[in-house]
């Protein structure tokens, strides 16, 4: 994400259970098919749900998982741009150039 301006460095993975009982989310988005088997679940009745399928780079051999991690990272964001304008919502650049 450095390399394209986003600085991620205070981010880590959370546990869906972090928020149940504590927020709503308008929308739900999964990414990853264990994403998309397991979480609907624990989000039903908590607005919207859909499913973007992109290959997992965890899952690819140590060689390709860098080329593969940076080709779904442009692919995530070229598909939340086409859902933002399908929702009328205008996206803002989080980018730190």
């Amino acid at each position: 994400m450095r390399e394209i301006g986003i600085d991620i460095s205070g981010q880590w993975s959370k546990s869906v259970t972090e928020y149940l009982g504590k927020t709503h989310f308008a929308h739900v988005i999964t990414v990853c098919a264990d994403a998309e088997e397991n979480c609907p679940a624990v989000f039903l009745n908590m607005g919207t749900h859909e499913h973007f399928p992109f290959d997992d780079p965890a899952k690819a051999d140590e060689e390709q998982r860098l080329e593969l991690t940076r080709h779904v990272r442009d692919q995530i964001e070229q598909r939340l741009r086409l859902w933002l304008t399908e929702k009328n919502i205008i996206p803002t650049d989080h980018r730190q150039m």
